[in-house]
């Protein structure tokens, strides 16, 4: 009976003498400083033996940097020089990436680097060199054309190389770029006025089309009075025939409503001109 008060207490020193190693950790056991054990499955592994220690590596995800509050953005924030031919020019830029050590070679950065916090300052350094590299074989026009979109992918693939397998850059999103305020100023004013000269070309167009549509008319006016000035000198009785009518139209409007109209002492029966329409 006396044994059986031992046991919760044999047990509790026993998980105390453990550590978790969980199935998104790579982790390597060590013995003053000697590797004894790597790869470790998931669950408990002893470490109550003198001078043992176990180091792990996340398999998960990262973010770089790490958004440590709601007010940090969790971004790096960086001074690059641009390039690709045309005469370099300081701009600041804010980066921030997605990481994630391979199981195939954390390993070797265990290593090489021989703990995670290490590790991911060589992380920082690539994304550093990597962005630099980036920048330098881009111009200033180019960043601000429609070629932006493609900018985080080269960013991403620069950023790659410097890492080597000691890592997967897994995404790089450019968050802002600054340029200094005369030249963004510069930038600014040209876009604007881009703007303005398209909006001149569109109404020049529009105007271009109305002007046409009125010489089209007033070339229709004149070819339709050369064509009737043509029918009235074959046929001089449609003359009189628009004559008459016009005659008609201007007493109708004299005498408006009248039976009998009294023109110039004339008495004139409209009755019959009525009947006639």
């Amino acid at each position: 009976m006396k044994f059986t008060r031992f046991v919760p207490l044999i047990a509790l020193l026993t998980l105390a003498a453990c550590e978790r190693v969980d199935q998104t950790e790579y982790c390597v056991k060590t013995q003053y400083g000697n590797v004894t054990d790597k790869g470790l499955e998931p669950g408990l592994t002893n470490t109550a033996s003198p001078g043992v220690s176990l180091t792990c590596f996340s398999l998960t995800d990262q973010n770089f940097p790490e958004k440590t509050s709601d007010e940090d953005p969790g971004t790096l924030t960086l001074e690059v020089q641009t390039g690709g031919g045309e005469q370099p020019l300081t701009i600041a830029v804010e980066v921030s990436a997605v990481y994630a050590f391979d199981r195939a070679s954390v390993y070797d950065v265990f290593v090489a680097k021989r703990t995670e916090d290490a590790a991911e300052v060589e992380v920082f350094n690539s994304i550093q060199e990597g962005t630099r590299a980036a920048f330098g074989s881009w111009t200033v026009t180019e960043i601000f054309s429609d070629q932006r979109a493609t900018l985080s992918d080269s960013l991403r693939a620069h950023i790659q190389r410097k890492l080597g397998n000691r890592a997967i850059m897994k995404n790089v999103f450019v968050k802002r770029i600054s340029l200094p305020k005369a030249i963004e100023d510069a930038r600014i004013a040209s876009a604007q006025q881009a703007q303005i000269l398209a909006k001149a070309q569109q109404q020049f167009v529009i105007d271009s089309q109305n002007a046409r549509g009125v010489l089209m008319k007033a070339e229709a006016d004149a070819k339709a009075n050369e064509l009737r000035g043509q029918s009235y000198q074959s046929n001089p009785k449609l003359l009189d025939l628009e004559i008459a009518k016009a005659w008609s139209d201007g007493l109708k409007g004299a005498c408006n409503g009248a039976s009998t109209c009294i023109i110039g002492g004339q008495a004139l029966d409209l009755l019959p001109l009525r009947n006639r329409q």
